[in-house]
């Protein structure tokens, strides 16, 4: 249990630290849309097998999308991970490189009884990213520098609980999830002259999010198939929008402008079926629909966002030399938003292991790499081009400490009353 309560506090301090986020987001040349990149609360397996996982039965599952699946472990469990990598900007013409750094996800399970799970989860849901600077020279005025720079994330906190239902016929797993969702997003442009005869000007908009909303999920395993699917509802978000613009070193005429209103995320719905092939073989595939058309946030709601992926799983077998467990995948997404007057898609191939440890049962640790493109030059204009490494961390642990139960315990002693006379 000592991993499970070390596990908490770094749970709220990541959570009540939004500036964390701010530092270490990833990116996208298409950031100025909105929220492109998400993360779907998959664990390392599953990320390195083509981001499937909806219905992944046939082994302990610690993803976030489907609550239903916190009904795979047998022990209380803590999970996370850290990706590492580089975004690669491109156009016509030229290419500049950004390096990507996220920690994006925690789950904690625990049995509560052989039927019964409670969760304990976050992850970064949405995020964006993207810095951009320009220099020109006007004649009359001089130099101008101008900056802008992109950031935001929208994170959840998820609080689960799945039950375990026995049928003649079918073992089914349900589960139900509250998020507690909350981010920000800021756009600051400022610029420069060099000439200080013209005053500096610096403006920015930043929004500030929270809402409620839940999801809901469920798991069958059939002979040697596994189905599963989700429900994720809309996030109707409150938000703050704070518009600022500053006059440097001419502060008498600053504006200051707050704004409350409603704007809506999409919901999402999320299908998956598996199939054990051999005793060493496991194939998925899962289909995820964002109804981004429903949604209220500007640029992202032209089309809605369809994602397929598939994935292949291997589990070592003593006859095959092979003994590391390896999985492979690739997937193809919709993004909702357009540049160029052109739908921005998005693919990649992906690749992923495990490192064996001494000590067995107590925990793994696997690495998922994911090499990418989003967008496509002749079309949008520009393209990213990522490469990624997921590093993921599972430690278990007993709900009760078993050795405390085995120690040997020292016999009573007889009351003398109830002693026979010699």
């Amino acid at each position: 249990m000592k991993k499970l309560i070390l596990g908490l506090p770094l749970l709220f301090i990541l959570a009540t630290c939004p500036n964390f986020w701010d530092i270490c987001l990833a990116s996208s040349i298409f950031s100025a849309n909105g929220f492109v990149e998400e993360n779907y609360g998959l664990d390392n397996y599953s990320i390195g097998m083509g981001q499937t996982g909806i219905s992944s039965l046939f082994r302990k599952n610690i993803s976030i999308c489907n609550p239903a699946l916190n009904g795979t472990v047998s022990q209380a469990n803590f999970s996370s991970n850290l990706i590492f990598g580089y975004n690669y900007y491109k156009d016509a013409n030229s290419k500049y490189k950004d390096k990507i750094a996220d920690f994006p996800y925690i789950k904690i399970i625990i049995p509560v009884t052989k039927s019964d799970f409670i969760g304990i989860s976050f992850i970064e849901k949405y995020h964006l990213g993207l810095e951009t600077c320009r220099e020109d020279s006007i004649q009359d005025i001089g130099n101008i520098s101008t900056y802008q720079n992109l950031s935001g994330s929208i994170n959840q906190i998820g609080f689960s609980y799945t039950r375990k239902m026995k049928s003649p016929i079918l073992g089914i797993l349900i589960g139900a999830n509250l998020n507690y969702n909350f981010g920000n997003e800021n756009n600051e442009i400022s610029i420069d002259f060099d000439d200080n005869e013209f005053v500096d000007h610096f403006e920015c908009v930043e929004k500030k999010y929270e809402c409620a909303n839940f999801s809901f999920g469920f798991a069958i395993p059939y002979s040697k198939f596994s189905f599963g699917g989700f429900y994720e509802s809309t996030l109707n978000m409150n938000s703050d929008k704070k518009y600022t613009i500053q006059y440097n070193p001419d502060l008498d005429f600053d504006y200051i402008e707050v704004v409350e209103k409603k704007i809506k995320f999409p919901s999402q719905i999320g299908l998956g079926i598996g199939m054990q092939i051999t005793d060493y073989l496991y194939a998925e595939t899962n289909y995820r629909h964002s109804f981004w058309k429903n949604s209220t946030y500007s640029g992202m709601n032209d089309r809605d966002s369809k994602f397929i992926s598939v994935g292949l799983s291997y589990i070592p077998y003593k006859k095959l030399f092979w003994k590391v467990p390896t999985r492979l995948g690739g997937y193809y997404k919709q993004l909702p938003c357009k540049k160029n007057g052109h739908f921005i898609d998005e693919k990649a191939l992906t690749f992923g292991f495990d490192i064996p440890l001494n000590e067995k049962n107590k925990g793994n640790i696997s690495l998922a790499l994911i090499w990418g493109v989003r967008g496509d030059i002749s079309k949008n204009l520009y393209k990213d081009e990522f490469i990624k490494l997921s590093i993921g961390f599972s430690s278990v642990d007993l709900w009760r400490n078993p050795k405390k139960f085995k120690k040997d315990k020292e016999i009573p002693k007889l009351d003398k009353k109830y002693e026979v006379p010699d």
